[in-house]
């Protein structure tokens, strides 16, 4: 069995014995990675979950992100594999014209591919935000930029198997409110396109 079909085989099998396992109560995009670190670990995978983390740069805000990254050896050789089990939220924009939202839903939820293909990809999906944003005269704010997107998945990482401790709950701090960025996705009614948070 291929590494795209185990990973979507696993996703289906997992049960809520084996997210309570990471953290108890409701769970989250973080007990998701890791019981599917786990269970590919258990396949005889070499498997992580990666945590990036990227300064602020020129235009290009500062954040981080997980995935997993996985060695997938064949026949001797061996590739180096990502899985992003919330892919298509990544290129969710305000207003999206037909072509864009046709793009959007043809994207997996989960990807599983190379960093080659990967590359590929978000190139693709900024220069159709880009258009799509442009046909309904809404700027293209710094956060759809390629830079932005690839330092998602291309800055220094770190592994987060010793980190299981860092989703354990705590106390619910209210988020403060902020005015929306005359650098975000605004259009004549006032809609904003805001920036994914992470969930890590």
């Amino acid at each position: 069995m291929d590494l795209f079909s185990m990973v979507h085989l696993l996703l289906l099998s997992m049960g809520e014995t084996d997210l309570h396992s990471v953290k108890p109560g409701p769970y989250n995009a973080n007990c998701i990675r890791y019981s599917l670190v786990k269970l590919l670990g258990l396949s005889r995978y070499d498997d992580d979950i990666c945590v990036s983390r990227w300064q602020c740069s020129g235009k290009v805000p500062g954040g981080d992100h997980q995935y997993i990254d996985v060695v997938n050896y064949n026949n001797g050789n061996y590739e180096r594999v990502i899985i992003d089990i919330d892919f298509r939220s990544h290129f969710k924009i305000a207003r999206p014209v037909d072509p864009y939202d046709r793009i959007l839903h043809s994207l997996p939820v989960v990807y599983v591919g190379s960093l080659t293909q990967f590359k590929q990809l978000l190139q693709l999906m900024v220069e159709a935000a880009r258009s799509s944003l442009k046909q309904n005269s809404m700027l293209f704010p710094s956060w759809r930029s390629l830079a932005y997107l690839q330092a998602k998945w291309y800055s220094d990482t770190t592994l987060a198997s010793i980190l299981l401790l860092a989703i354990k709950p705590e106390p619910a701090i209210p988020a403060p409110i902020e005015e929306v960025s005359n650098e975000g996705e605004v259009d004549a009614e006032g809609v904003a396109d805001q920036p994914v948070e992470e969930d890590v």
